[in-house]
């Protein structure tokens, strides 16, 4: 590996293209200004249901929504951290369970985290509908139960497919409905459940799931009793945190959870199966909690309400025209089926990706395909494409798309038959066989690169058993400005082109081993820029060691010699150390304390070059030593 890596750096050297015009096309001036706002914001940026942007909200009232939620009967606040007596409850219940012979000992371990975090509870912002709302998560990342309830949501999902009710998306349905045809005086429905996770009696639906499920377990890794424990325990330790406190969710399922749309869907259908025996629809759907229905004149559809007891069933109870996931229906009285248009909710932004944005040039050329793709599918009558397609037209050109291209993808869409296009097309298996990933970030900055790794691969490994693979690289999307401001992605991640700390890139080097390639010196969360081109041949510095161990702790100094002289001096006397004698140095007796290892922990940063003056260097480490402590006492207190 690291033969291939100094390989890059000679085909680099060697076609004059420097490492540092990779980098990110930013100054150290906005950078710093950046890091600062995401550290100290002033207002919340959060993220708004139903995928449709992001949206500003003060702390103050952020957390009196969070409270207003928190401070309901469905929560309980917990004194004390829950986290080590739920992985005691977790690997209990499962050394009892594989002692009784009901798990595997492959399964058992694979369900238990050793190494976990509690959820974290945060809201979404409803600015989809005219009525303000939010949507409570609970983000189960890593949390004690995700193994289980993945696990669960694998036994669920193969089931809940075979389910009479069930339709996958929009285009499930024209398909279901396509050439069917239904009286001329039917009723259509569209309803939908009001708060479907949290209104979800957990001790109903872990008796009724558990007996639908317990005679469709058919595993040699577990049986229907281990299922009926994982289920209870994903109910009863669904704990989590918000600022520092911790809570309990004691009702209803948990937004956020793996499994929570499988539980959902398989408990909302052993509850309507009763219905659909008894009265027998003429046609019945659902997605997750959004239910199509179409019923015989005269039918009383408030009826359908009694059959799922607590939950609140909302009824659109206008039958002309429904409207449907995406789709706006009603029955055509001519031929007695199904038409179909687009719906397009009121709030509708309409924030397609820019032409500009920072993507492959083929996402950017497809979304328009797409879009005016899924609007042929849907509408029935060529008419009603004809003005949707204009208006998407119209929104794409403010979006940076050019109108002549949107006209010829608009125009060879036309010409598709729309019955071919409601069914499924088989998607394009990524062929991996013979091939060597690579995975990377994507930057329109980098035009060559992909080129340039192919042509390196080929030359460092073509005689070598590696010579006859592919080099498949694929590309990962860079992190944008909503992802820094609502996920906080961490501001260390971002590089800019201008001067840095680094190492001289000689493979022999003694030193560079321990040498931190940086643009800034990262204490707590403030950020000390490096203002010089800096390396270990650098004469007349300042320097910074830092114990990666204990993260926060740098020892500030200053030579007129060589970087790379004045840090062996200080290897050597960690290696040499002596206990209990006075010329021990500072840095030496920190590196040999109990649990301190040289190779691991020893790192070191160049800040300053140029300083001659032996004055003006101490006033420089005087006021750098300062500068630390007075960062570490703020952050402390």
């Amino acid at each position: 590996m690291v033969d291939f890596q100094l390989s890059v750096y000679e085909f680099f050297s060697k076609n004059e293209i420097e490492f540092e015009k990779l980098q990110k096309n930013i100054t150290k001036e906005e950078y710093f200004v950046l890091t600062r706002f995401l550290i100290n914001k002033p207002f919340k940026v959060v993220e708004c249901d139903k995928n449709v942007g992001s949206a500003i909200i003060s702390h103050n009232l952020y957390d009196k929504l969070c409270l207003q939620y928190l401070d309901t009967v469905d929560f309980e606040k917990i004194e004390a951290d829950p986290l080590d007596s739920v992985n005691s409850v977790i690997k209990t219940n499962l050394d009892k369970l594989l002692d009784e012979l009901d798990i595997s000992l492959k399964l058992k371990e694979f369900l238990f985290k050793p190494n976990c975090k509690l959820g974290r509870f945060r809201l979404l912002m409803k600015i989809h509908k005219s009525k303000f709302g939010t949507r409570p998560i609970i983000n189960s990342k890593s949390h004690p139960t995700e193994n289980l309830s993945s696990l669960i949501d694998c036994l669920l999902k193969p089931i809940l497919k075979l389910t009479p009710s069930y339709i996958q998306d929009s285009q499930n349905l024209l398909q279901k409905t396509k050439n069917v045809k239904f009286p001329s005086d039917c009723q259509i429905f569209s309803c939908d459940f009001e708060g479907l996770y949290s209104n979800i009696d957990l001790n109903h639906a872990l008796i009724i799931i558990y007996d639908f499920m317990k005679d469709k377990i058919n595993s040699i890794h577990l049986n229907h009793k281990a299922f009926y424990i994982f289920l209870k325990l994903i109910f009863e330790n669904n704990f989590f945190t918000y600022n520092k406190k911790f809570y309990k969710q004691i009702k209803g399922i948990a937004m956020g959870t793996k499994c929570g749309p499988s539980l959902a869907n398989i408990y909302l259908h052993i509850m309507e199966t009763l219905f659909l025996t008894i009265h027998r629809p003429l046609y019945y759907s659902r997605y997750i909690d959004d239910i199509f229905i179409i019923v015989k004149k005269n039918f009383d559809i408030l009826i359908l309400t009694k059959f799922f007891q607590n939950l609140v069933l909302n009824i659109e109870l206008n039958n002309k025209i429904v409207f449907f996931l995406d789709l706006s229906c009603y029955l055509n009285k001519f031929t007695n089926t199904l038409n179909f248009s687009l719906y397009k909710k009121k709030t509708n932004t309409f924030q397609f990706l820019l032409c500009s944005s920072n993507h492959q040039k083929n996402i950017i050329n497809n979304n328009p395909f797409g879009s005016y793709l899924r609007i042929r599918r849907i509408c029935t009558y060529s008419h009603d494409f004809i003005y949707h397609s204009n208006t998407l037209t119209n929104q794409l050109v403010t979006r940076g798309y050019e109108r002549k291209k949107l006209y010829k993808i608009y125009n060879k869409v036309l010409s598709l038959n729309r019955d071919n296009l409601i069914e499924y097309k088989p998607k394009k298996q990524l062929d991996l066989k013979n091939c060597i990933l690579f995975r990377m970030n994507f930057d329109l900055n980098y035009n060559l690169i992909h080129k340039q790794f192919r042509i390196i691969f080929k030359n460092c490994f073509k005689d070598t058993p590696f010579g006859n693979l592919k080099l498949k690289i694929l590309n990962k999307t860079q992190s944008n400005f909503g992802s820094l401001t609502i996920n906080n992605v961490k501001p260390d991640l971002l590089i800019f082109n201008n001067l840095a700390s680094k190492k001289c890139k000689v493979y022999s080097c003694e030193v560079c081993k321990y040498f931190v390639d940086a643009y800034y010196l990262k204490i707590k969360n403030f950020f000390i820029p490096i203002d010089f081109d800096t390396n270990c041949k650098t004469i007349c510095a300042i320097y910074a060691i830092n114990c990666s161990l204990c993260k926060d702790i740098f020892y500030i100094g200053e030579t007129g010699r060589f970087i790379s002289r004045r840090i062996k001096k200080h290897i050597r006397d960690i290696n040499n150390f002596i206990p209990y004698i006075q010329y021990n140095s500072v840095v030496s007796y920190h590196f040999n304390l109990l649990g301190h290892n040289l190779e691991r922990d020893f790192k070191f940063y160049v800040l300053m070059d140029e300083l001659p003056d032996l004055r003006i260097r101490r006033d420089f480490e005087n006021n750098s030593i300062h500068l630390i402590k007075k960062i570490r006492r703020e952050n402390y207190e």
